[in-house]
């Protein structure tokens, strides 16, 4: 570097991995400077202030709430998130690859199976979700489940967290049941994934919660539980 300014420094070409990563995340966050002084804060750089520029801001999606439910088990959110995007494998992507041609769903062995299928319109996940409301006391529309729930329909906060975090458990459990399907060749009762659902959240639950129940909610939460 002799003989030359660290905002001008190019790394060489026979220098170390680590110093040319080095040397590029200065070249990014040189144009955050203007003037030697940083653009987003007249006081100064900082470090919250420099991850906030890198990554840029968007706008919250309208499911942010049901997929990142505090009481939600990683897995579940994860398996949530990537059926919203249409990540997870059904049947209908190994076709379009061309590598079955295969397309019956797994669970109802009726019609192709898609993302829209499986987790709306599957005659599993409808009996799946009218078996989960009835057992946790709340109703909510299946094709409209994102709408419902970010427009704060529920009757309580704590009804809405545990109604949302049974709704992704219970994504996540269709399609294991799915995977259970394909592989075995059988289809499992839906009570079973409900059930288990519906305990792994109240065992969460009870796990972080610390405050007493308000009225309301104690009249719903031992006609759940029961």
């Amino acid at each position: 570097m002799k003989g030359c300014g660290w905002t001008d420094y190019s790394a060489p070409l026979d220098c170390s991995w680590t110093w040319k990563k080095i040397v590029q995340v200065k070249d990014i966050f040189k144009t955050g400077y203007h003037n030697n002084s940083w653009i987003k804060n007249a006081s100064g750089y900082s470090i919250a202030d420099g991850y906030n520029w890198l990554r840029t801001s968007h706008p919250k999606v309208p499911w942010h709430f049901i997929c990142w439910n505090p009481l939600n088990i990683p897995r579940t959110s994860f398996i949530y998130w990537a059926s919203l995007h249409k990540k997870l494998l059904t049947r209908d992507r190994p076709v379009q690859m061309g590598i079955c041609s295969d397309t019956t769903c797994c669970l109802c062995a009726t019609v192709p199976e898609t993302h829209e299928h499986i987790f709306q319109d599957c005659d599993f996940t409808r009996n799946c979700m009218t078996l989960l409301q009835q057992k946790i006391q709340v109703s909510f529309p299946i094709h409209d489940v994102i709408r419902w729930f970010s427009t704060g329909r529920c009757k309580s906060s704590l009804q809405k967290l545990f109604a949302g975090a049974c709704y992704v458990g219970t994504i996540y459990a269709i399609w294991m049941a799915r995977n259970h399907a394909r592989i075995h060749q059988a289809v499992i009762h839906p009570k079973v994934p409900v059930h288990q659902v519906r305990k792994e959240v109240l065992e969460r639950w009870k796990r972080r919660n610390r405050k007493p129940l308000r009225p309301l909610d104690t009249q719903w939460f031992f006609k759940m539980t029961m």
